[in-house]
C-alpha cells in the first residue's frame, strides 16, 4: 500500500480516477477540493473532478477550480483515509467547508463513485 499523500499515492489515485466515467455531459458534476495542512511535507492541495460524463481527473497542488474545498489537519485526513467518518469529523469541527457545500448535497452519486475509488487505494 502507498503511503498516504505520497508521490506513489497520488498516482494510484490519479489512476483510479480515470477509471471513473458517471453522469451525463452537460450535467455539473464535482469539484472538490482538499487542503491538508500540517503534513510532514507541508500543506497538500488538490482537486478532483468527477462527473459531467467524462472520466476523473486530479488536479495535483491546486484547489482554484473546485466548486467546494475541504481544509483539514493532517491527522484529521489520515483517520479518514484510514476509515472515521467524515461526518463526525466535520461536526466536530475538525474538517472544514469552504465554497458551496450545497454542491456536495447534489453530488451523491459522485460522492459514492469517488469512495469507491478511494477504498480500491486502501489495497
Amino acid at each position: 500500500m502507498a503511503a498516504f499523500l505520497s508521490a506513489e499515492w497520488f498516482d494510484r489515485l490519479d489512476s483510479a480516477l480515470t477509471t471513473i466515467t458517471i453522469g451525463e455531459p452537460g450535467e455539473p458534476g464535482l469539484s472538490l477540493g482538499q487542503v491538508i495542512n500540517d503534513c510532514p511535507q507541508g500543506s497538500v492541495r488538490y482537486t478532483i473532478r468527477i462527473g459531467a460524463g467524462r472520466p476523473g481527473e486530479l488536479l495535483r497542488d491546486s484547489v482554484q477550480f473546485a466548486q467546494v474545498t475541504l481544509v483539514e489537519g493532517y491527522p484529521s485526513a489520515l483517520s479518514v483515509h484510514e476509515g472515521a467518518s467524515v461526518a463526525e469529523l466535520l461536526s466536530s469541527g475538525q474538517i472544514k467547508v469552504r465554497g458551496d457545500a450545497n454542491v456536495l448535497l447534489r453530488a451523491s452519486k459522485e460522492l459514492a463513485a469517488l469512495s469507491h475509488a478511494l477504498g480500491a487505494l486502501q489495497s
